[in-house]
C-alpha cells in the first residue's frame, strides 16, 4: 500500500487516525521511516542506526506496523531467522470534511482504448469481431487476426479479454479509476432475458461481479451498422466502474468495499490492465458482446478516467 487515505467519517479510519499519531509521536519513530525509505533493512541494522537494542527497535516498530506504515517480515536462512523491516506506506491523506472537499484538487486523465485492441484474449467456441462492414467468425480461438484493430464488437460464448492502458501515475495519489463501456451477454442471435455472469479484473484482481440480464436485440442499435442482422446482437447496457479507497461501485452503487485502489498495485507496472471474463465454469455462463463506439446505443469505446494529484 502506498498511500493511505482516511476519513473522520469512519469508525475504523478513526481508529487507524490515533494509530499513526501515535507513531509519528517519536523522533525515533521517524527517524526509522527515513532510514527505510532507501529500502528494506534488517532488524539488527535499524538497531545499530539509532544506538539501540533489538528489543527496543522491535517495539517502535510494532507501533509503526500498527499504523500500517511499514511491514515487518521473517526470512530463514541457514537454520537462522532474520527479521526485516521496509516502508509500506509513502503517502496519507486525512478527509476530515469530505463535503467541502474542492473537486479540482485533482487532475483528470482519460483514455480509450477501441474494442479490438487487446493485448491478451482466450474465446471460447463461438466467437467473432464485427466491423462497420464486415463480419468474422473466430473459429479455433484465434482472436489476433489482423482485422480486429478495426473491430466495433467483439463477442464470445465465453473466455476473456483484456486491455492495456497508459500507466503514467506510479508517482501519484490517485484519487480513483473509472472505466466506461457498453456490454452485454451473448447467445446465438438474441435473447433479452439470457443472464451471464461477467467478471472485471483490474491489474489481475478482481474487482467486480456482474450479471448481464441479457443479450439484447430486437431493434436495431442507436448507432450499429445497417448491414448487421436485426435478429443478432444489437446494444447493451453502459456500465460505469469506479474504485477508489473506500471500494468498488458499480454506476454509483457500492458493490465491493473488500477491494480498494489501494490493492491494484498501481504503482508497481507501466500499464493498468483492465480484464473482461466469462468463467465457463460460472453460474451463468453466458458470454459478452462489448460495445466500440460505432456500434450499439452508445458512442464510446472502452474508456478509463483516473483523477489524481
Amino acid at each position: 500500500m502506498m498511500h493511505i487515505s482516511l476519513t473522520t467519517e469512519k469508525e475504523d479510519d478513526k481508529t487507524q487516525i490515533c494509530n499513526i499519531g501515535i507513531a509519528l509521536s517519536s523522533p525515533l519513530r521517524v527517524a526509522i521511516l527515513s532510514q527505510l525509505k532507501e529500502g528494506e533493512k534488517s532488524i539488527t541494522e535499524l538497531a545499530k542506526l539509532n544506538y539501540v537494542s533489538v528489543s527496543s527497535i522491535l517495539f517502535h516498530l510494532r507501533l509503526l506496523e500498527n499504523a500500517g506504515l511499514v511491514n515487518i517480515v521473517s526470512v530463514e536462512n541457514n537454520n537462522r531467522i532474520r527479521r526485516y523491516a521496509s516502508i509500506s506506506c509513502f503517502t496519507i491523506s486525512m478527509i476530515f470534511n469530505s463535503e467541502n472537499k474542492p473537486e479540482d484538487e485533482y487532475k483528470i486523465y482519460k483514455s480509450s482504448q477501441r474494442v479490438g485492441e487487446y493485448v491478451n484474449a482466450n474465446f471460447g467456441t463461438k466467437s467473432g469481431l464485427i466491423t462497420i462492414s464486415e463480419a468474422f467468425l473466430l473459429y479455433d480461438n484465434k482472436p489476433f487476426i489482423p482485422e480486429r484493430i478495426n473491430a466495433e464488437l467483439v463477442y464470445t460464448n465465453y473466455g476473456f479479454v483484456e486491455y492495456a492502458f497508459n500507466n503514467d501515475f506510479k508517482s501519484s495519489v490517485i484519487k480513483d479509476i473509472r472505466f466506461s463501456l457498453e456490454i452485454c451477454s451473448e447467445t446465438p442471435y438474441y435473447n433479452n432475458d439470457f443472464k451471464s455472469d461477467i467478471v472485471f479484473s483490474i491489474n489481475g484482481i478482481e474487482i467486480l461481479n456482474y450479471t448481464s440480464p441479457g443479450d439484447f436485440g430486437g431493434r436495431r442499435g442507436l448507432y450499429s451498422p445497417s448491414f448487421w442482422s436485426i435478429s443478432s446482437s444489437q446494444f447493451g447496457k453502459l456500465l460505469n466502474i469506479v474504485i477508489d479507497e473506500y471500494g468498488v461501485s458499480l454506476n454509483g452503487e457500492k458493490v465491493n468495499d473488500k477491494i480498494n485502489i489501494n490493492k491494484l498495485n498501481v504503482d508497481k507496472n507501466n500499464r493498468i490492465l483492465f480484464k473482461i471474463e466469462s468463467k465457463k465454469n460460472a453460474i451463468n455462463c453466458g458470454g459478452f458482446n462489448i460495445f466500440g463506439k460505432n456500434f450499439g446505443d452508445y458512442p464510446q469505446d472502452i474508456e478509463m478516467v483516473i483523477r489524481y494529484n
